[in-house]
């Protein structure tokens, strides 16, 4: 009997785990795509200014994932955490390139935007996980930046 009490728990405790899991990542897709799909008035990528902060949407995510951190350190143990976060960045990368598609005609103030709403999860990812992969954004850093190359220069290349 008391086995299989704490077989059920076990498995409560694994199926919560993977519920935050799936939560984390639902919020990071929610958060970036409504930065590339519906962008704020201060969040558009064709602006005719340089922006000096990340979009709203993806501040609101850093704050979220940190919230949830501080809150999860508190009862869980460092493998259960590392779990729960392990990953997030690669998707997070995933969604900055396959959101690209949406934006209409980003200018290079607003590919700039795109770079610091890359620098910032990077810096937030770089706090929650100890992999080095998860925390880079290179593909996404070079997929943006291929917006500041000329469509000559591109076919030039070529």
């Amino acid at each position: 009997r008391f086995q299989a009490l704490l077989k059920t728990y076990e498995q409560l405790s694994s199926f919560i785990l993977d519920t935050i899991r799936v939560d984390l990542r639902c919020r990071a897709i929610h958060y970036l795509d409504s930065a590339m799909r519906h962008a704020s008035p201060f969040g558009t990528y064709d602006s005719n200014y340089e922006a000096v902060e990340p979009d709203p949407h993806v501040i609101d995510l850093n704050m979220e994932l940190v919230d949830c951190n501080e809150f999860i350190s508190k009862g869980l143990l460092e493998k259960d955490r590392s779990y729960l976060f392990s990953g997030l960045g690669q998707l997070m990368e995933q969604l900055l390139i396959h959101n690209g598609r949406l934006l209409r005609i980003p200018n290079s103030f607003g590919v700039k935007k795109i770079m610091r709403n890359i620098l910032a999860l990077q810096q937030s990812i770089k706090t929650l996980t100890d992999d080095s992969q998860d925390s880079e954004f290179e593909r996404a850093k070079t997929y943006y930046s291929l917006y500041f190359i000329s469509p000559q220069v591109s076919k030039n290349r070529a």
